[in-house]
């Protein structure tokens, strides 16, 4: 009887724990599946807003280009954190560009509207 109760038991435990790793893929996945946001709530998906931007970066980043690029005809807000979030944004989309190191961060040049110029 004692043996039964154990087996039971330990049927019980592995049970639960497939439930709860099963229920943990499961969020993780919802969570992934949509659009990654960063901490201020903007969402990642604004090169849509930039037609040719993503194609023209990836170009430069692939030549390995680290000089300043002129980014002026796009319009990006002058802020200088949009810019980053695009940059961000392409290397995330594109992964042959893995080798782009982010660390070291990205130097912007900006007029009063726009920004007219990254380097990466």
């Amino acid at each position: 009887m004692k043996r039964n109760i154990n087996k039971s038991f330990s049927l019980f435990v592995l049970l639960t724990c497939l439930m709860v790793s099963i229920f943990t893929i499961s969020v993780s996945a919802s969570q992934s599946s949509g659009d990654m946001a960063y901490t201020d709530g903007n969402s990642i998906g604004q090169l849509d807003q930039y037609p040719g931007l993503e194609a023209y970066l990836v170009k430069q980043m692939k030549a390995k280009n680290t000089e300043y690029i002129d980014v002026s005809a796009y319009k990006i807000s002058s802020s200088g954190k949009q810019a980053i979030e695009l940059v961000n944004e392409v290397v995330d989309k594109n992964p042959e560009l893995f080798y782009v190191n982010m660390n070291d961060g990205i130097m912007i040049k900006s007029n009063d509207t726009y920004v007219t110029a990254i380097q990466i």
